[in-house]
């Protein structure tokens, strides 16, 4: 943002995450290709002024509910992978 003459937002890291087999397999249909817009499923960590670390995911496990027939348990199984990845940061 700083190349293009705008504020600083801070630290911020936006992860990629991405399983070729899985996004093969929800690109494979035609009907589905308005899908990738949301690829490859990004993780962000940033710092808020509060001098505290925050990670955000999109809600794949709702968004499975919300797709097509093809969709759906493609995303409901990332969102499962997704669960797994980032369950060091549940509390305790």
């Amino acid at each position: 943002m700083l190349k293009h003459n705008q504020p600083d937002p801070g630290k911020i890291s936006v992860l990629k995450l991405c399983k070729p087999e899985i996004a093969a397999q929800m690109l494979a249909s035609d009907n589905n290709k308005y899908v990738s817009v949301m690829m490859p499923c990004s993780v962000s960590v940033y710092e808020k002024s509060d001098g505290k670390t925050y990670v955000a995911s999109m809600n794949m496990g709702l968004m499975s509910k919300v797709m097509g027939s093809e969709v759906g348990p493609i995303l409901k199984r990332v969102s499962e992978e997704d669960a797994e990845i980032l369950s060091f940061l549940k509390e305790k």
